[in-house]
């Protein structure tokens, strides 16, 4: 198909609601929220689809801050094409996109669903190297000393459960409810980086990199196992820097199957 034709636009309203798994380099943008003067991963891919004659209004399913990364960001969108061409927008969309948004798949959901309210889980990787990077890989991965692992694994069995992580989040920064439900989290080694990997109902702003960054410090013997309890019972401040964000990677977002117009196993 060369182009898509103008018979694909439906002649009834409401125009198919799609949701799109999007992959980015982070580091190429301040943030994926529309900023006043700098780039972000909205205003690339409202840019992309408006370059496609598509105006509809790009829900996110959360934030990511400057710098950080995604493998699976959910985003939806209405588009005015029938099913049969969404293949071929998919790959022209990405052309404009390119290089560094991409998007990765394409599927029909209810009409107009947010994906931030409809998202069940979030899980985030951050990715550290104890050995030197090269100048290619030092917006990708944190080079930083990890300490003692076996340190590291105790406390990170202390974030499962609901927790209030009022001080595991950027200071300043308007929550409703610093209540969040950590799902799972461990540390693994995979080649030669250490991966961080965290699963929760939802994250605070800044909470993952101030985790990995207090985490970091328990297993230098920085700040003690005690200390971190107290700071994760929201009795006590001990750490308040952040990692940097070029290892942290947004990597899936779950949502229930109900929101799928048309189901599929591998949601």
């Amino acid at each position: 198909m060369g182009s898509i034709d103008a018979s694909s636009r439906p002649i009834f309203s409401p125009m198919p609601t799609l949701l799109a798994f999007l992959e980015y380099d982070g580091s190429a943008f301040f943030g994926s929220q529309i900023q006043k003067e700098e780039p972000s991963v909205a205003l690339a891919l409202q840019r992309g689809l408006k370059s496609m004659g598509i105006a509809s209004k790009v829900r996110f399913s959360g934030r990511t801050d400057r710098g950080v990364h995604a493998t699976r960001q959910a985003v939806s969108f209405e588009v005015p094409y029938k099913k049969s061409d969404w293949g071929y927008f998919k790959e022209e969309l990405n052309k404009k996109l390119f290089p560094y948004l991409r998007v990765r798949r394409l599927y029909p959901i209810r009409e107009g669903l947010d994906p931030r309210f409809e998202a069940k889980s979030r899980a985030y990787r951050y990715l550290l190297s104890e050995e030197p990077l090269s100048a290619f890989a030092s917006r990708y991965v944190t080079h930083a000393r990890l300490g003692d692992e076996r340190k590291i694994q105790e406390a990170m069995k202390l974030l499962v459960g609901w927790h209030d992580f009022a001080l595991f989040k950027k200071s300043g920064s308007q929550e409703k409810s610093t209540l969040r439900e950590m799902r799972r989290c461990w540390l693994y080694r995979y080649q030669s980086y250490w991966v961080f990997y965290f699963e929760a109902n939802g994250f605070l702003r800044l909470q993952i990199r101030l985790l990995v960054g207090a985490l970091l410090k328990v297993g230098r013997g920085e700040m003690s196992l005690e200390e971190f309890k107290e700071q994760l019972e929201a009795k006590r401040r001990f750490y308040c820097e952040g990692a940097p964000p070029y290892g942290l990677y947004l990597c899936k977002v779950s949502f229930e199957s109900s929101i799928w117009e048309v189901r599929d196993r591998n949601h």
